[in-house]
């Protein structure tokens, strides 16, 4: 894919995690590439979908990406980024809020961190002891993806089962984030959302589970630092 099909990728994932919005070609030229046509994106945008990047939305002329389209964004413009380790300050920081939920179990705290942190759904959990708590429920529901009444009911059903899912995914994790974008999910329920797992101190009776669920349209930069700045509080937590 060349250089001007790359940028017009980015730039529309980029806008739609944003906006919500399928994006189009005039939205295109007037914002971003004013050196070219509509028209010359129009014909850019038709490329992508051919592709398989990007889709056309039902409800308007724009597009929107596909999960191949995700993956992509996730690997290629965001895989050659420094996302970081969290820094001494930062990771004292977060012990100091973590501790702020003391009157509760140490996952439950973690969880109510995370969806605090991404406004999206956080998840801590001690598989061993079949322990699993979220928080930030309501505001998953208040997505945009949820407006339609069997949207909401899927995503219902997938809380219900929550550790079901955890389950799947738990033998392929590690302490570094890991990214499952919609079909990758191998539980059908979750095939609409992505999810961003790590787990620590994995394989003994004492591993932890980190994870954000949330709409495709998560901010995939921001969650996957998350996820990495409190696996690495978890693994000197004190």
């Amino acid at each position: 894919m060349n250089e001007r099909l790359n940028d017009i990728l980015e730039t529309a994932v980029r806008e739609y995690i944003k906006t919500a919005r399928a994006v189009g070609s005039e939205f295109l030229a007037g914002n971003f590439f004013t050196d070219l046509s509509p028209a010359t994106l129009r014909n850019d945008l038709m490329e992508l979908e051919d592709l398989g990047f990007l889709t056309k939305a039902h409800s308007s002329g724009g597009r929107v990406p596909t999960d191949k389209g995700w993956r992509y964004y996730v690997d290629y413009f965001l895989g050659g980024e420094d996302l970081g380790l969290p820094t001494k300050v930062q990771l004292a920081s977060l012990q100091k809020h973590l501790r702020g939920f003391s009157d509760e179990p140490l996952m439950a705290g973690v969880a109510k961190l995370m969806a605090q942190m991404t406004h999206n759904v956080g998840i801590g959990a001690e598989p061993e002891e079949q322990m699993f708590f979220t928080s930030g429920v309501r505001d998953f529901f208040r997505e945009p993806e949820f407006a339609a009444p069997e949207d909401f009911q899927a995503a219902a059903s997938l809380f219900d089962d929550i550790d079901d899912y955890f389950k799947t995914i738990l033998g392929g994790l590690s302490e570094e984030p890991r990214v499952f974008i919609g079909g990758e999910n191998s539980y059908s329920n979750a095939r609409n959302y992505s999810v961003i797992a790590s787990c620590v101190d994995c394989g003994n009776d004492e591993s932890r589970l980190v994870a954000i669920l949330g709409p495709k349209r998560m901010n995939y930069r921001r969650n996957i630092s998350v996820v990495n700045a409190i696996s690495n509080l978890l693994k000197n937590y004190e």
